[in-house]
């Protein structure tokens, strides 16, 4: 076979999407020897994250502009090159594309397809757009694919729900863990990363953003509420410059602007040490198609707060403390249990380890080949 993937997202791996695509691309490399695959990127891999073998080629395509790329270039070139499969990773596709294309789009979650009421709109206007344009192509796309792959069984279901796709071409296929998240025991490296990110011996941890549904604003404010508790500090990474100022005012009215550390993106590096050094991992968010940083921080041995809806309960399962992420009480209950019980805290360190072993991106990259054999079978 001929497989063409839209890569573009694995050079862009700080976020689930771009380490799906990317870890999904290094295990298809080390499993399969024998179909040939194409890369479609629009930058230069400068920093050679792909992998380079005789049957894995790049190629770059222009203009970068994500619509005229996607609907127009993209199925222009998979036709060009002869590709029998296109796998598009990244919740869009190309609604036209050539019949003698088998199509794979991986869609992991619908949440743009979610009322405002469950899904608030962010007050980023490319967050927004995005929105749009995925909610807009969506079912003409699940229409034209030969097999549409989501992550967890709460985004199967949604899938089914919000979408007009037939059961026989939706799966579900979980996805993995770098094996870079593991307990890390030097004290000199974890006192190193508290010391770059001034968050002292206790904090939590949270990846923030200003869409709505990381629900940072809440964490914040939880931590606002524990502003007596002894050297206590929250540090919230991920996020822009202009999301830094969006929070900072926040922060400033609460009174506990020394207490809360901002921090843009950062490295799997410095995240994996930052996970090892924190207190605990808090990512109550409001809604998840899967949850990769939860799965993450369980490798890394943090106890772990995070919502009791969507994916995020069904992969933590009974490895996490489980909170209503809309009721700020209960996540200051959940913290401040951790924080005060010691045997808590060992316990779901231990579960945590234990729950990580039941992911792996070689598992993920395996049943994907299995589609792309389904798919060229299948009449």
């Amino acid at each position: 076979m001929l497989i063409g993937i839209d890569a573009r997202y694995a050079l862009r791996g700080l976020h689930g999407i771009g380490k799906y695509t990317l870890n999904l691309i290094l295990n298809l490399s080390k499993l399969d020897v024998e179909n040939q695959y194409i890369l479609y990127l629009d930058n230069e891999d400068n920093d050679s994250v792909l992998p380079f073998k005789g049957n894995i080629q790049k190629k770059i395509l222009k203009p970068k502009n994500y619509f005229i790329y996607e609907q127009f270039i993209l199925p222009r070139q998979a036709l060009r090159d002869r590709l029998d499969i296109l796998h598009c990773t990244a919740n869009t596709a190309p609604v036209v594309i050539s019949k003698k294309i088998k199509l794979i789009l991986t869609l992991h979650d619908v949440m743009f397809l979610l009322p405002k009421n469950i899904i608030p709109l962010s007050p980023s206007l490319y967050q927004r757009s995005g929105r749009i344009y995925r909610s807009i192509l969506v079912n003409k796309i699940v229409n034209r694919a030969q097999k549409v792959i989501t992550d967890s069984e709460y985004s199967l279901k949604d899938v089914e729900r919000y979408t007009h796709i037939s059961n026989k071409k939706l799966c579900k296929i979980l996805l993995g863990i770098d094996s870079i998240f593991k307990p890390i025991k030097e004290k000199d490296l974890l006192n190193s990363i508290r010391n770059k990110y001034n968050v002292g011996n206790k904090f939590i941890l949270c990846l923030g953003g200003i869409e709505p549904r990381k629900n940072t604003t809440a964490f914040i404010q939880v931590l606002s509420f524990l502003k007596k508790e002894k050297n206590l500090n929250l540090l919230v990474v991920g996020l822009s410059e202009k999301e830094k100022e969006y929070f900072i005012r926040t922060i400033q009215v609460l009174g506990i602007y020394e207490q809360v550390k901002l921090a843009g993106f950062i490295s799997d590096s410095d995240l994996v040490l930052l996970y090892n050094a924190a207190t605990l991992f808090l990512h109550a968010t409001l809604l998840e198609g899967f949850g990769l940083p939860i799965l993450e921080a369980f490798a890394c041995g943090v106890p772990v707060i995070t919502a009791n809806r969507g994916a995020a309960a069904e992969i933590a399962g009974d490895s996490a403390l489980l909170v209503n992420p809309i009721d700020i009480k209960a996540i200051i209950e959940a913290v401040r249990r951790i924080l005060s019980d010691e045997e808590l805290r060992c316990n779901l360190t231990i579960k945590g380890l234990e729950r990580a072993k039941q992911f792996s991106w070689e598992h993920t990259a395996k049943e994907t080949l299995k589609i792309y054999n389904e798919v060229m079978t299948d009449n």
